[in-house]
């Protein structure tokens, strides 16, 4: 990498960070917005890739659609417990998918329906479960702090594997599906995340160190595979980014493969944890 692109890099790195925890520090409800945005940018983005790769016409507009709903139907039930009933209308987004489908009168009704699906279960889902994190009842997790230390992980996991696998990585981790990607560099991404998680949950006191290790486990292995997945895709439709919003470091799916692939995995353990 040239320093010139490491430069853009490097300032596109900042400037997100800086707008993504100041949205977490403000209020629950610029964090939500914010990530509606990213909700829908990945979306369209989604789209873009793979009706142009692969040829086929499914309708951006419709999973924005279903995203939209999907987003805020999560988002109001994490911000107002009392309204968790309206959970049940995300089970009429097959049949709406479906109604939607028998209008357009294309050819390819079936992969159109299973890319809307695809697009709400990848995009909006993962992306809405975020609002959960905000004010989680666990011990001072609340004002943001623990969605902030969730994303300072996935960072210092990220950080840990490129520092260490660039240096001396050498025995691929998934070759067929990230050629670059390397056992040294999944270590060093664990021991950076365990290292970072340590001295954060010493300052926060979330959890027992049991269960924090367990989090960070969790967190290294999903967003590990958060990367892979995002690489199957790719590989999939022979692009080398999802595209190119973000100088430096791709589109909003390539920026946010991990986060995506994480938080449905660390919900589940945090239920598990306080019920």
């Amino acid at each position: 990498m040239s320093l010139k692109n490491l430069g853009i890099r490097t300032l596109t790195g900042a400037i997100f960070v800086l707008v993504l925890i100041s949205s977490m520090l403000i209020n629950s409800y610029l964090f939500a917005g914010l990530f509606l945005i990213i909700c829908i940018l990945g979306t369209l983005e989604f789209h873009n890739i793979v009706n142009k790769n692969l040829h086929i016409s499914s309708s951006k507009w419709v999973s924005l659609f279903l995203n939209i709903f999907t987003y805020s139907i999560i988002l109001i039930s994490a911000l107002e417990q009392k309204y968790s009933y309206l959970l049940y209308a995300l089970f009429l987004i097959l049949p709406i998918s479906m109604a939607i489908e028998m209008y357009r009168k294309t050819k390819s009704s079936i992969y159109n329906i299973a890319l809307n699906l695809l697009s709400v279960i990848y995009i909006a889902l993962p992306l809405s479960i975020l609002n959960y994190f905000y004010n989680f009842p666990i011990s001072n997790a609340s004002n943001g702090y623990f969605l902030m230390v969730f994303f300072i992980l996935i960072w210092a996991n990220d950080t840990g594997a490129y520092l260490v696998g660039s240096s001396i990585g050498k025995h691929r981790f998934f070759e067929r599906i990230s050629p670059k990607k390397s056992w040294e560099g999944f270590f060093g991404g664990l021991f950076f995340s365990i290292l970072i998680g340590y001295f954060l949950n010493s300052y926060f006191k979330f959890m027992p160190i049991e269960y924090w290790i367990g989090l960070n486990l969790l967190i290294v292995l999903s967003s590990s595979f958060g990367d892979l997945a995002e690489s199957m895709i790719k590989r999939t439709l022979v692009i080398k980014d999802s595209g190119n919003l973000l100088p430096g470091h791709g589109g909003i799916l390539d920026r946010f493969d991990a986060v995506i692939f994480s938080s449905p995995f660390v919900y589940v353990y945090l239920q598990f944890l306080t019920h």
